[in-house]
């Protein structure tokens, strides 16, 4: 599962944060059309880039600001393809659209007309079946002793790193294995400087890093070693960054909410109490439980201050909620559950119609093809098709389903609605307009001098 935060460009424009194999990213999005792009929204192309990032894939040199780019890429120029006629083409499914290889490029470049070339398309999917694959193994155990969730950034070109707020928790799963190199290792020193454990690693590269000059992300879990007191990162063989272990965990009590509260009104108030003896400066992670701590989501990360504040629909509805609160000094923490569940209100599902765009226009000779998804905060995808059902304001209801393809619909305006139903029977609905046969009402400019 990735995640990938979507920032809108209202506020200021922020450039897309992907890592080379990351499992989060983000970007930007708006209406801007970067001189090519007329569809409404950059946000496609753009996440399409940070995914492939965050998917394993490099940036393709084309316009020249590209950094960090893969000399391995075939077609020159950046471009989907070679210009011979018997080159790849793009095919756009939804406008039926040819894009020639001779000017459009591909998705992992800055260069606009952007596309996916047959290289990471190919790419892509292999990484996607091999993860496929590796899922099938079914969710990991749990870890017998404590995991050391360990945070930072190295710098590739001059062998340093620095380290970031570490996590030492119990009741985790058995972390994933380490991604060797020859290079970089974390190493747990007891007290009289022997190494306990050592783990070769490998960083996780700045998809913007320049050349030569590479920023990585240390994002690694590994067992905890008893009788640790420094946490060391090291660089062919050198200490390059390091964290004590101090004598104490922090102590952590939830105030609310916990236990027999029936939460409602816009937002929810967590609340909780931290101290430490060693006096350190403590981080907090919350997290979130449906199932009365049988599972747990984070809601919230790198806190300083002893709430969190969020709107109410952000939480799953539940009848056996609870909140938990992880407060870390550096690297040992101290956590704390309520002592009871709560209940959280049942959210509504939300549509999403994905196609077509909105104001579409058609002749009634053209096949018109609807397609959307619902989803629901305790559900998840609503996977039923029979839960999606889509309406026409001219013809009542047209079908259900994640896609309809329709050759009967009257000429006129019409206010497509997707409503999406979950097993509670709550709903929640998307709409646009689209004209079959005609187009927006219009009055003639010589209309309007007219007596």
């Amino acid at each position: 599962r990735r995640y990938y935060g979507l920032v809108s460009d209202t506020g200021g424009f922020m450039r897309g944060c992907s890592g080379i194999s990351s499992m989060v990213s983000s970007g930007p999005t708006g209406s801007g059309a970067w001189g090519w792009d007329f569809d409404g929204s950059y946000g496609d192309w753009y996440t399409a880039h940070e995914l492939g990032h965050a998917l394993g894939r490099k940036h393709v040199a084309c316009s020249g600001g590209e950094k960090g780019t893969d000399a391995s890429y075939p077609f020159p120029g950046g471009r989907i393809g070679t210009t011979d006629v018997t080159s790849f083409y793009g095919w756009d499914v939804a406008l039926r659209q040819v894009y020639p290889s001779s000017t459009w490029h591909d998705v992992m470049t800055y260069c606009s007309n952007q596309w996916i070339s047959p290289y990471t398309y190919n790419w892509i999917r292999t990484r996607l079946q091999v993860e496929s694959l590796l899922e099938i193994k079914g969710p990991r155990p749990k870890a017998e002793g404590d995991v050391l969730l360990v945070l930072g950034l190295a710098n590739l070109a001059q062998g340093t790193a620095e380290l970031h707020t570490l996590y030492r928790l119990s009741d985790a799963v058995v972390p994933d294995e380490q991604v060797p190199s020859e290079d970089w290792a974390l190493v747990l020193y007891d007290a009289a400087g022997r190494a306990l454990a050592r783990h070769p690693f490998t960083p996780v590269e700045d998809s913007d890093a320049d050349d030569g000059i590479e920023t990585a992300a240390i994002q690694e879990a590994i067992m905890w070693a008893q009788g640790t007191s420094r946490v060391a990162v090291e660089y062919r063989g050198n200490e390059v960054a390091s964290r004590q272990v101090s004598a104490n965990a922090p102590e952590v009590t939830v105030l609310s909410p916990n236990g027999g509260e029936q939460l409602t009104g816009p937002q929810v108030d967590i609340l909780w109490e931290a101290k430490d003896a060693d006096g350190d400066a403590l981080v907090y992670v919350v997290q979130y439980s449906r199932d009365a701590g049988e599972t747990w989501q984070t809601i919230g990360a790198d806190l300083t201050e002893k709430r969190l504040t969020l709107p109410l629909a952000n939480l799953p509805g539940s009848d056996s909620a609870m909140v938990r609160v992880i407060a870390s000094d550096g690297v040992n923490t101290g956590q704390d559950a309520s002592d009871g569940t709560f209940t959280v209100p049942n959210q509504p599902p939300m549509a999403m119609i994905l196609a077509p765009d909105n104001l579409a226009a058609y002749s009634n000779e053209q096949q018109v093809v609807l397609a959307g998804e619902g989803y629901d905060p305790e559900e998840g995808i609503l996977e039923d098709p029979e839960a999606l059902v889509w309406r026409s304001d001219l013809q009542g209801v047209l079908g259900s389903g994640h896609q309809l393809e329709l050759t009967n619909l009257r000429p006129g305006r019409h206010v497509i609605t997707l409503t999406a139903i979950d097993s509670e029977s709550r709903s929640g609905s998307d709409s646009i307009i689209i004209y079959v046969d005609t187009g927006p009402s219009r009055i003639s400019f010589p209309l309007l001098l007219r007596d």
